[in-house]
């Protein structure tokens, strides 16, 4: 089961074969997105030259997709996780972080074509597409 970064979705709504591709070959298996790569689909949606037909694109995306959100145990996984790379002062951008916590807290593998993001994050399964 997967959970797919924001850039995972992007290459995938502007037809990136090699994206298209991994989709269909585990196309038996759930693929989630989350609420954060919601958020920031929609702003690059707003800011682009066609906001219009970039939202029909997501909205026909989250009609076939999985919806995860923070809960409990994903704020929790956050709060320790964020604690931990301050510690080793390997930081990563919070909403990374969140979406990490998602998918640790699913146990689900976080899909990323951005591995640098999250390579320094405990308990993460992540495949790089």
């Amino acid at each position: 089961m997967y959970l797919l970064d924001t850039d995972i979705i992007i290459d995938f709504l502007n037809n990136d074969s090699s994206i298209t591709k991994e989709i269909e070959k585990k196309a038996n298996q759930p693929m989630f997105i989350s609420s954060l790569t919601l958020c920031e689909l929609y702003r690059g949606a707003f800011l682009s030259t066609n906001p219009e037909e970039e939202q029909k694109n997501i909205f026909n995306l989250i009609a076939s997709t999985e919806f995860l959100s923070l809960d409990k145990e994903a704020c929790r996984i956050f709060g320790k996780n964020n604690a931990y790379l301050s510690k080793i002062g390997k930081m990563t951008q919070e909403v990374d972080l969140m979406i990490s916590s998602i998918a640790i807290s699913k146990e689900l593998t976080l899909v990323t074509r951005n591995k640098k993001h999250f390579e320094n994050i405990p308990g993460l399964k992540m495949e790089e597409w």
